[in-house]
């Protein structure tokens, strides 16, 4: 080996390492940036659920002042609270995680729909059945609030959806052994 391959073998493997160090960087502020999604929307979740289920008579009240059918108060008096809790316990692991982001976006993306028809005048009087601490917003208020709920789940579900994640360290990867090639 001359002087010159060994110099370039140098800037290669300093390159290599410097790549390496920045990819493993954004992984581990992935990785952050999912955990702070998910505790962010557990919060959420565990709140509400818990604020229904803490004054359900309340809650089954403010249900039937909603425009819904009558045989759906009875339903939707349980179910939403327990699907609250479930959403917010299936994102407490990683390996359930990106349901409870679907979960969560899905229930932000109906939420936010119906906050935006009763700004719209569609529905009438709307009551807000959320919780206690979020009833206390305005509804232009509470439209932002979940608008950034949904938003928060949808960047959730875009950091830790695997395809996603496959697709853009393979082309990265690619990239990167591309280099090492030449």
């Amino acid at each position: 080996m001359n002087r010159s391959d060994v110099k370039a073998t140098e800037a290669s493997s300093a390159g290599s390492f410097i790549r390496a160090k920045i990819m493993s960087e954004n992984r581990v502020s992935l990785v952050w940036l999912g955990h702070l999604t998910a505790y962010a929307l557990m919060v959420l979740w565990f709140h509400t659920g818990y604020d229904k289920i803490q004054d359900i008579n309340a809650f089954e009240v403010s249900i039937s002042r909603q425009p819904l059918p009558g045989w759906s108060v009875g339903l939707l008096t349980y179910t939403v609270p327990l699907a609250e809790f479930a959403t917010g316990l299936l994102l407490i692991a990683p390996c359930t995680r990106r349901i409870g982001y679907w979960l969560s976006a899905v229930m932000m993306a109906g939420f936010t729909l119906y906050v935006g028809l009763g700004l719209a005048g569609a529905l009438g009087h709307l009551p807000c059945s959320c919780s206690k601490i979020i009833s206390h917003l305005s509804w232009g208020q509470h439209l932002v609030f979940n608008v950034v709920y949904l938003a928060v789940a949808l960047a959730g579900l875009a950091i830790t959806y695997p395809v996603w994640t496959a697709k853009r360290y393979k082309h990265i990867k690619q990239f990167m052994n591309r280099k090492k090639k030449r």
